[in-house]
């Protein structure tokens, strides 16, 4: 049969033993699981397993491993301005205090990291701050019951590498219907080594649940300077005044020259940090181009963009089909090499246009089929088909960022 153990309803645990390798748990003489003498293991019911299946990580490109816009080309943000993929620089101070890449240095387990770079000898006003960040969307985060009685904690892990040790500044900041933030600090003790930090913050139980599917829910950033006006508070707290960090926090961008690499960004429900969730790079990419999609490119002749139907002589539009259903209507830019798109007819007439990004459309709310508008060709026939390009080193890049 199997050897048991019973927590029995009467006389506490019990056990019952043979020689069969076969091991049931039971609660209430009833079995709950049973493990083989192979090792396998059944559930009777189902199993309640927390952070181990599905979306635990709430973070998108976490690893680092999606740099769509700028291939690994280093970005100095000037505000608001995104680098690797999900990851944006908030600016309010000097333009140009730092600049961050996708780099190849990483711990064990990674191949990629977000490297920042102090640009500057950079000192902070009393309202300043430096913050590297990444929006999540309401979608993502409902299950948290912010904003209520109950509203669960979350654990933010991450490997940190830095130039310089000390305490560093990080926030989150939640879009419930009453906004707050929460600072924090995290220490690294050695510098130029591999640090695993773990965070737990608890859910803010007041200001009312998220509401807004689509729209942005919560702020996780990590701060690399900030003013004492944004810096106020001495201990970790929900507070209705924006925080960039506590006070006292380290100002990594006083010396010119200092790098901080950052990986392995994991934001999960609860009060445990588990292990990285690994997603399929197909996945990462697919959860990135929600918000951002980057056409091909290339030095030859170009990336092909899609067909489409002449309108007139100076206006084409293309049907594209996008690799997943963006959050709301994109729009379009176009750059590098004088931001230049072709476009070619069917029967051979051509065009070129350096004016305004294309205008984008979408049908019925379906941010998968789009249209793009695009003006200023010359040559074009009205009625023909059109087959269009980005020009040699040029691409398109649709946002639908939070």
């Amino acid at each position: 049969m199997a050897s048991i153990i019973n927590a029995a309803t009467s006389g506490g645990l019990t056990t019952t033993a043979d020689t069969s390798g076969i091991l049931q748990l039971q609660t209430a003489s009833t079995t709950a699981v049973t493990v083989d003498a192979s090792q396998n293991v059944t559930f009777v019911n189902s199993a309640n397993l927390p952070n181990t299946f599905g979306f635990k990580n709430r973070i998108i490109n976490g690893a680092m491993v999606i740099d769509q816009r700028n291939a690994g080309a280093s970005v100095t943000p000037t505000n608001q301005q995104y680098t690797l993929d999900r990851w944006l620089g908030f600016v309010s101070g000097s333009a140009g205090a730092y600049s961050v890449a996708q780099s190849t240095t990483a711990p064990s387990g990674f191949y990629n990291s977000m490297l920042i770079t102090s640009n500057a000898n950079t000192s902070l006003g009393s309202t300043d701050y430096y913050v590297v960040a990444q929006r999540i969307e309401q979608n993502n985060l409902f299950d948290l019951g912010w904003g209520a009685s109950g509203a669960s904690s979350v654990t933010l892990s991450f490997k940190v590498y830095s130039s310089v040790a000390g305490t560093f500044n990080a926030y989150l900041y939640a879009y419930t219907a009453t906004q707050q933030s929460y600072p924090f600090t995290y220490t690294v003790s050695s510098p130029n080594t591999w640090t695993s930090i773990s965070v737990v913050i608890p859910g803010p139980t007041t200001g009312g649940l998220f509401s807004s599917p689509t729209s942005q829910g919560l702020i996780v950033a990590f701060t690399l300077g900030t003013g004492s006006s944004y810096a106020t508070l001495s201990s970790p707290a929900w507070t209705s005044s924006f925080q960039a960090g506590l006070s006292g926090g380290n100002n990594f961008l006083a010396t010119s020259g200092n790098v901080l690499y950052i990986t392995g960004v994991q934001l999960e429900k609860g009060s445990t940090a588990t292990s990285f969730d690994v997603r399929p790079y197909t996945t990462e990419l697919q959860l990135c181009q929600r918000y951002c999609w980057v056409s091909y490119t290339t030095s030859g002749n170009g990336g092909p963009l899609g067909t489409g139907a002449v309108y007139s002589t100076t206006l084409t539009q293309v049907a594209l089909h996008l690799p997943v259903s963006m959050r709301t209507t994109p729009t379009a830019t176009t750059v590098l090499n004088g931001s230049s798109i072709w476009c070619q007819s069917y029967i051979g007439a051509t065009g070129t246009t350096t004016a305004t990004a294309p205008s984008v459309q979408t049908d019925l709310n379906n941010f998968q089929n789009v249209r793009l508008a695009i003006d200023g060709l010359s040559g074009m026939t009205a009625g023909q088909a059109s087959w269009t390009f980005t020009a040699a080193n040029a691409k398109l890049i649709l946002s639908a960022e939070l």
